[in-house]
């Protein structure tokens, strides 16, 4: 009995594949990615204030999000992945009083992604730039800051085999070019593999570094000086060998000066 429940998590871990083809510090392999297609729904009525207390947003002030995102990696080397990350979005706002809204392109981010070492864990550093040139920055409801960003971002991966299980954990510097605050990111996950059906939790956090230039803004998510985490649960189902669904629901958890709200979405994945 023994021999058999090791056998099968032997035979679980082996086809765990979510952590090397779907990222993390993970790097697909020369010629290998994959390619996922999706669409998100946020809704917020909340809002973290200065004191990092949750209640209602500012002016009563509702706001929702519905986009199309499309995310793109492809192996370059067996170390080294370019990556692009493309969203459209149609935003809503209103405070019982105003309403504005958005319909267009967002914000748009390419990466390269360099695999260090892959023993004893997988440690590969990432580069990523965020360009906002794709709308006006000044429009009653932009979808983002409307400021150039670079970010340097270290990654760590490791499987728990024989358990058909995976971690990782990241975390990274964003350089903001104009007023919003540079800021810290973190990330924390756990995922595994349970016969075509690929569970994840996430905890994916922001803050402040504390060098904004000005102290307000209009953005309806987030203040110049704020901060967010927000835990993420997901599953992906194994359709046919290269396809794959996914559906996922986030949650703020806690923040400073940004939105409470919640994330729902779905997505086609084709690896390759």
């Amino acid at each position: 009995m023994k021999f058999r429940f090791l056998a099968f998590l032997t035979l679980m871990a082996a086809m765990s594949i979510p952590a090397s083809a779907f990222g993390g510090a993970w790097t697909a392999g020369r010629g290998k990615g994959y390619q996922k297609l999706g669409v998100s729904y946020f809704t917020a009525s909340e809002y973290f204030d200065n004191n990092s207390e949750r209640g209602e947003a500012p002016e009563n002030q509702y706001f929702q999000d519905l986009a199309i995102g499309y995310y793109g990696s492809v192996g370059l080397t067996d170390w080294l992945d370019a990556i692009l990350n493309l969203a459209y979005k149609h935003q809503y706002a209103n405070n019982g009083l105003r309403t504005a809204e958005y319909a267009g392109p967002g914000d748009q981010e390419a990466a390269l992604k360099a695999r260090l070492f892959q023993k004893p864990f997988v440690f590969s550093t990432q580069v990523t730039y965020k360009s906002p040139h794709f709308y006006d920055e000044n429009a009653k409801l932009p979808p983002g800051s409307g400021q150039q960003d670079v970010e340097g971002r270290l990654l760590l991966g490791r499987s728990l085999y024989p358990l058909p299980l995976y971690f990782g954990l990241e975390g990274g510097y964003r350089w903001r070019d104009e007023e919003p605050s540079d800021e810290w990111r973190y990330l924390v996950e756990l995922g595994g593999n349970f016969w075509r059906v690929f569970p994840r939790v996430k905890l994916d956090g922001i803050a402040s570094v504390g060098n904004a230039d000005e102290a307000e803004t209009t953005d309806p998510q987030a203040g110049l000086e704020s901060a967010i985490g927000r835990l993420e649960s997901a599953l992906d189902f194994q359709i046919l060998n290269p396809l794959f669904l996914e559906v996922a629901y986030t949650t703020a958890l806690y923040g400073r000066n940004a939105a409470a709200g919640h994330t729902y979405s779905a997505a086609v994945i084709f690896t390759f």
